[in-house]
């Protein structure tokens, strides 16, 4: 469960830029609906519909930084350091 939360958090850090952005309740809701034990990312609930269309699409409003497909672009940017985020929390496991 460590390394699936060290995970995690780590994708919810690197993508929290790349998330368009309005009022801040899309990006909120990764925080929210992310099941950290469980190592599941997921942006949007019954407050944020709005999540998968954001995401597929590239709508005609969207801030500087922001991406649709932003998971696969923090992927690209970022995937090695989520390794060795999840590597770090798996050796502090077997340390315990």
């Amino acid at each position: 469960m460590a390394v699936n939360a060290a995970i995690t958090g780590a994708i919810l850090q690197s993508t929290a830029s790349l998330v368009p952005y309005n009022t801040g309740k899309l990006r909120g809701s990764g925080e929210v609906e992310s099941n950290y034990a469980g190592g599941q990312v997921s942006w949007g609930n019954s407050d944020v519909k709005y999540a998968r269309v954001q995401y597929y699409t590239k709508p005609h409003k969207r801030r500087p930084g922001t991406a649709c497909l932003w998971f696969e672009v923090a992927k690209k940017q970022s995937m090695v350091e989520w390794v060795t985020q999840a590597i770090q929390a798996a050796k502090q496991v077997c340390d315990e």
